[in-house]
């Protein structure tokens, strides 16, 4: 997902898991992308449960990388060193309750998410066509 020029939404995506990507050009409001971002932070949390070294491992190797990195603006960076504050937490009912909070806190961490990488192409796929069903534009 990216912005062109005239501030409009750009995906990639999918339509089938088996196909190249092709652009769709589209407005989005805030509140489709909050509830597709909730929605993806959901099933990640399933994923959390089952298999928490896994997800952490991936998480904490994204932030490594990220916080390094120059791309990133300043808030972005403060909400990762947050997340990784987090995520040093033993207790992962509390991760799966901050990654799942349904409140302008939870919209916030998530637009920072370091959970890239958990859910694979064709689930990414299943949620954003989930959440287009829902919407009532």
């Amino acid at each position: 997902m990216f912005k062109n020029e005239s501030n409009v939404i750009i995906y990639q995506m999918k339509t089938q898991p088996s196909q190249n990507f092709t652009q769709q050009h589209f407005t989005v409001s805030h509140d489709f992308l909050d509830r597709y971002q909730l929605a993806c932070a959901k099933r990640i949390a399933d994923i959390l449960l089952v298999s928490p070294e896994k997800v952490l491992v991936k998480t904490n190797d994204n932030l490594e990388k990220w916080l390094v990195s120059d791309a990133f603006e300043k808030g972005e960076i403060e909400a990762l060193k947050e997340w990784k504050v987090i995520l040093q937490n033993p207790d992962i009912q509390e991760i799966v309750r901050r990654l799942t909070e349904d409140s302008d806190e939870g919209q916030r961490l998530r637009q920072s998410s370091p959970f890239v990488g958990i859910l694979s192409k064709e689930e990414i796929c299943q949620i954003r066509e989930e959440c287009e069903k829902a919407a009532t534009f």
